[in-house]
């Protein structure tokens, strides 16, 4: 580095600012180090100064500081020793950090702290879904359909409006039966009727058309008990007209519990 190079790049304000790079700085040092009556001339702290063209360890010529202003020589003079701390290699090298620099260690860490918050996240959540699956799979398995072993028959006759409180009072059972219902529909004028099996608080089930009552006027529908968990069952009868249009035609609720 020469004076040319100091002059056109403007190495001593971006020194004393900290935007040069620890190369640059360490070359201009030297340079200052060994120019100490050039030093004397730039606009640079005097404390700093007296500190450039000193070599670590030996003491402040008293020529130079005679050369200073006499408030400047009073500053140098009063330097102690742990200002050579600053003089060391490792200081000047390391103990500063440019603007630039502390950005981007301010950023990475940042980012490090959103990743780490990232991170925290998707393992609660993993784990959030891992018990909801664990979950839905004992209770897929508790209302897995099975086959039944016994056929159990109920006769019922509906009502009109949607009934508050069960029809046919069931009993979920441990072991799965064929539930069969006979549905009086003798007093209708309709044929054949849309079954509607809605849960009481989980919504529909099922739905079955075009199942037509017998010669006794009765309606069948076998069910497997397995297929349903225990709670309250609305079926709700519709008779279809010769349009094919459909029209209420009668409730009953079924209760397993």
């Amino acid at each position: 580095m020469d004076r040319t190079y100091i002059e056109s790049q403007q190495i001593v304000a971006r020194y004393l600012s900290g935007d040069l790079t620890v190369r640059e700085a360490r070359q201009f040092e030297k340079y200052c180090l060994e120019n100490p009556d050039w030093v004397k001339t730039q606009p640079i702290p005097v404390r700093l100064k007296a500190k450039m063209i000193r070599k670590p360890g030996e003491e402040l010529d008293p020529a130079d500081l005679e050369s200073m202003p006499s408030n400047a020589a009073i500053e140098a003079a009063q330097l102690d020793d742990d200002d050579d701390v600053d003089d060391s290699p490792s200081e000047s090298e390391y103990g500063t950090l440019q603007p630039s620099a502390r950005r981007w260690i301010r950023l990475l860490t940042v980012m490090l702290v959103v990743a780490i918050g990232g991170i925290v996240g998707a393992i609660l959540y993993a784990n959030s879904i891992s018990k909801q699956l664990t979950s839905n799979q004992k209770e897929a398995k508790q209302f897995h359909l099975r086959a039944p072993g016994a056929v159990q028959e109920y006769r019922v006759k509906p009502s009109v409006a949607k009934p508050g409180s069960p029809t046919v009072s069931v009993g979920w059972p441990d072991s799965p039966k064929w539930l069969s219902l006979r549905i009086d529909m003798s007093e209708g004028r309709y044929n054949t009727f849309l079954i509607t099996i809605d849960s009481v608080t989980d919504g529909r089930v099922m739905q079955i058309r075009r199942v037509a009552r017998d010669s006794n006027g009765e309606v069948h529908i076998d069910l497997n008990s397995s297929s349903f968990g225990p709670g309250d069952y609305n079926i709700k009868l519709d008779g279809y007209t010769w349009r094919g249009d459909t029209v209420p035609a009668g409730w009953i609720q079924l209760g397993m519990k």
